[in-house]
């Protein structure tokens, strides 16, 4: 319900003031929850990419590091 829609039925006699001001309290509460809620989702998504990231960057670095060790290995046998 918006506040403007609430009025007319204020004025109407339809609805009573308490009412209105209970349901936009609701409508607020309810719109801040599903905000929290997304934001909440996008970061847990960015963590997850961020995780990803540092995985595949610590494995690209683990297999450089191996291949830095056998070409080290390679030229101490030879």
């Amino acid at each position: 319900m918006t506040l403007q829609l609430g009025m007319q039925l204020v004025n109407a006699g339809t609805l009573e003031l308490p009412q209105l001001v209970s349901k936009l309290v609701n409508n607020v509460w309810a719109i801040h929850t599903l905000h929290y809620h997304a934001l909440h989702k996008r970061n847990q998504l960015r963590l997850t990419e961020s995780k990803a990231t540092l995985s595949k960057e610590t494995h690209m670095l683990f297999i450089s590091g191996l291949n830095s060790f056998a070409q080290d290995q390679s030229i101490a046998l030879n």
